[in-house]
């Protein structure tokens, strides 16, 4: 998750994007009554929230034929009947509402083939998706009648939908004797599912519960019941930017059933779907994509070991109990590499353990569990002399079966790379005024610039510093939108590619994880942008000193102004793209040490100008800086703020 944001000093609030006023607050989902889409059928969604008018509709990533809001809609509750169109595949997606307000934080909601319907004492037919809420201690039922020999399958989505819930799933025959159970699963993300076959003819109980009876909120479920196959993973578990690949999936379904995607265009380290699959309820499986070539492993002849080398990904799983995998992995001397096997947090069941041997079959090194994961992984520099090592992947319990995949990462350490999150889900955008986004670079042997785009923004918005300066590890975004912007509402990704020539990088920015973000991590990759009515107060930079003095100051001038109504008072403060140094405690920013403003002055109703001086520390590394302004509009006691607005952002160069 990201780290809390450090702005300059003067900076009194933690988010990164323009806050709108209190009259004009964008609509913010609380509940959908059924969190669900029918496809091929047109389907009410009943949302309640605040702020929901005027003019609200449905946002989401997949195509949409028809969507129509019912009479009687209000602030606090619209219904919209949406119909989507008949190519979007089944599965989880984030949905948002827009209006002329601005746009919603995003809720998840699951498009599928059958149609939801409330959780009750009976299921009357087969196939069925129930949907309800389970809290605390609670055990809930429900029957349906089966036959002798019928294949069941009940699929508990929980986890899968944010709720703080782990499953079990117990089938109970006619004479309350229990047939089957499930747990929550890696593969299904913590969700649990059952597969049995009917013992004999009657009147079945299906049970559910939380695993410690301690059910949190949020709280939601649904049980798909009926007798349905799944895929659950893809095999190979990654593709390559640029190119096209097949994928078996593994399930319940044929091992023969591939299915291909078109990678082409899909920027690295993007995690997305699969295309759909007819017939398969519920999503496909996720893959990654990466810019490394994948392989995939294989038995070669001669009782030779498959031969390698870095950079590669190589994937395989081990089909049999105790197997193991071993590679010829060739490489230079000195260099360091890191190996990575990427399985429980892909869904495998495999608990991996990697070890590098020489050729003579002497270990060298043994990784089990990474922080945080079951998945080994290591660093290992080669010795003098030694040009090719054998990696080994195997299950530390023994274990193995099909879906006990896995791919292996070998990559050099040092290899140039970066990764690009935002620290803001949405942005608002007010006609003739601004809105600032804080982005973040990790760097791992890249230090030059990445270039930011933003494909598929609002008519009339223009971006500024569009751009993470060479070694910096932050920067400001700013979207400025004219007079004659049309209201709108927008949801886009985020591609930081390098601009060194020699080293062709491209990386899709993330987004703050979210509660359902965690179970299905490709829902991070979108920002939503909004363009909003005129806002009751403005500022704008007059004028600014084009460089910042290390050790010095430089000046700036500042406008303001106020919708006619507006006679409060307006303080200004500083927001930069500096990361502060922390003070002693190591916990607070280092005020001497922030790039600041001298004062942080408080306008009267009747000033429309204020000049500043920013101070810049002795000790401030010789970079381009972001840097804006920010005007809160102050209630009459001085302390709270009604209503804030930001200028573009504006780039400067420390020197000495």
């Amino acid at each position: 998750m990201a780290s809390p944001l450090r702005f300059g000093i003067g900076t009194l609030l933690a988010s990164c994007t323009l806050i709108l006023p209190v009259a004009a607050a964008p609509p913010q989902i609380t509940k959908i009554a059924v969190p669900s889409l029918q496809i091929g059928a047109a389907t009410v969604l009943t949302i309640d929230g605040t702020d929901l008018i005027p003019n609200p509709r449905i946002i989401l990533p997949v195509p949409i034929a028809v969507q129509a809001v019912k009479d009687g809609a209000t602030a606090t509750r619209v219904l919209i009947e949406v119909k989507l169109a008949d190519s979007v595949a089944p599965g989880f997606y984030p949905m948002r509402l827009g209006n002329d307000k601005g746009i919603s934080t995003p809720v998840v909601l699951e498009i599928d083939e059958t149609a939801p319907q409330p959780l009750g004492p009976k299921v009357e037919s087969l196939p069925a998706l129930v949907h309800g809420t389970l809290s605390g201690s609670a055990t809930l039922t429900t029957t349906l009648v089966g036959k002798k020999g019928q294949r069941l399958v009940i699929e508990v989505q929980a986890r899968r939908l944010g709720s703080a819930i782990d499953p079990v799933v117990k089938l109970f025959d006619p004479r309350r004797v229990q047939v089957a159970w499930a747990q929550g699963s890696v593969t299904l993300n913590g969700d649990a599912r059952l597969v049995t076959v009917l013992p004999g003819d009657g009147t079945y109980t299906i049970e559910l519960h939380d695993g410690q009876y301690k059910a949190g909120t949020p709280n939601r479920f649904r049980l798909r019941i009926g007798d349905f196959q799944f895929a659950d993973l893809p095999f190979p578990l990654a593709g390559q930017s640029g190119a096209k690949a097949s994928f078996q999936l593994i399930g319940s379904i044929p091992d023969t059933t591939r299915i291909d995607a078109d990678l082409t265009s899909t920027a690295p380290g993007t995690i997305t779907r699969l295309p759909r699959v007819a017939g398969l309820p519920g999503g496909t499986p996720r893959i990654l994509v990466s810019d490394i070539p994948e392989v995939i492993g294989s038995e070669q002849p001669g009782g030779k070991l498959q031969e390698v080398t870095a950079p590669v990904g190589i994937h395989g799983r081990l089909r049999k109990p105790k197997a193991e995998d071993r590679y010829r992995v060739t490489v230079e001397p000195g260099a360091k590499l890191r190996f990575d096997v990427v399985a429980e947090r892909a869904g495998s069941p495999l608990d991996g353990v990697l070890i590098l041997r020489n050729e003579a079959g002497t270990q060298l090194v043994r990784s089990d569990d990474q922080p945080g994961t079951l998945d080994p992984g290591l660093e290992y520099t080669v010795p003098a002399g030694v040009t090719a090592v054998v990696a080994a992947v195997s299950d530390l319990h023994g274990r193995g079966g099909p879906n006990y995949v896995y791919r292996l990462a070998i990559i050099p350490v040092g290899q140039p790379d970066f990764s690009v999150a935002l620290l803001e889900d949405r942005l608002h955008v007010p006609r003739t005024g601004s809105a600032v986004l804080r982005v973040r670079a990790t760097r791992s042997g890249y230090a030059g610039p990445i270039k930011l785009s933003l494909s598929g923004l609002p008519e009339g918005l223009a971006l500024g510093g569009d751009e993470i300066p060479a070694g910096a590890s932050e920067a400001l975004v700013s979207l400025t939108a004219p007079a004659t912007a049309p209201l709108a509402q927008a949801v886009l990704p985020v591609i930081g590619t390098s601009t060194e020539p020699n080293v062709p990088l491209r990386r899709l920015a993330s987004v703050p994880e979210t509660p359902f973000a965690r179970a299905l991590p490709e829902l991070r990759s979108e920002i939503a942008v909004a363009v909003t009515d005129v806002a009751p107060i403005a500022v704008a930079w007059e004028a600014i000193d084009g460089a910042l003095p290390i050790g010095g100051q430089t000046s700036a001038k500042v406008a303001v102004s106020r919708t006619p109504e507006i006679k409060g008072s307006i303080r200004l403060s500083l927001v930069t793209s500096q990361v502060v140094p922390k003070a002693k405690d190591n916990k607070t920013d280092d005020v001497n040490r922030a790039l600041r403003l001298e004062t942080a002055p408080t306008l009267s109703a009747d000033q429309t100008t204020a000049e500043l001086k920013l101070i810049v520390p002795g000790d401030l590394p010789p970079l381009a800086y972001d840097v804006a302004l920010r005007a809160e509009l102050l209630a009459a006691d001085g302390k709270k703020v009604l209503e804030t607005a930001v200028t573009p952002v504006r780039r400067l160069m420390a020197s000495k």
